[in-house]
């Protein structure tokens, strides 16, 4: 189970981030709609949302990875699973940055084509 809690461990440190930025920038476009009408306020994807996807990959590939010990029943090995699984963990952390990136990268593709495309 060493590789579902580092995965569970990223995911809740992700999803924690999540909603703090979400916060953050709930506030400040309440701040900018006291100061400005809200039809003048463009609206941008931010960078909270993007951090739902990288927090969605973490918690479902922990999800698969209890699913599955429960599937092979290691689920009570506990000291022998955490120490031999931790690598697993450690990798489907990595992977999921990966993908993570990658849904980044072609986010901002299409940020940048629309932008192209308006002027």
């Amino acid at each position: 189970m060493g590789c579902a809690t580092t995965a569970v461990t990223a995911a809740v440190l992700v999803t924690t981030a999540t909603v703090a930025f979400a916060c953050y920038e709930r506030r400040q476009v309440l701040k900018l709609a006291d100061e400005k009408t809200a039809e003048s306020t463009p609206a941008k994807a931010s960078f909270w949302r993007e951090l739902a996807w990288l927090s969605g990959l973490l918690w479902g590939g922990a999800g698969l990875l209890i699913l599955r010990h429960l599937w092979l029943g290691e689920a009570l090995d506990w000291l022998a699973v955490i120490l031999a699984d931790f690598n697993l963990g450690v990798f489907v952390i990595g992977l999921s940055m990966f993908v993570w990136t990658g849904m980044l990268l072609l986010s901002l593709a299409k940020k940048k084509r629309q932008r192209r495309i308006e002027t």
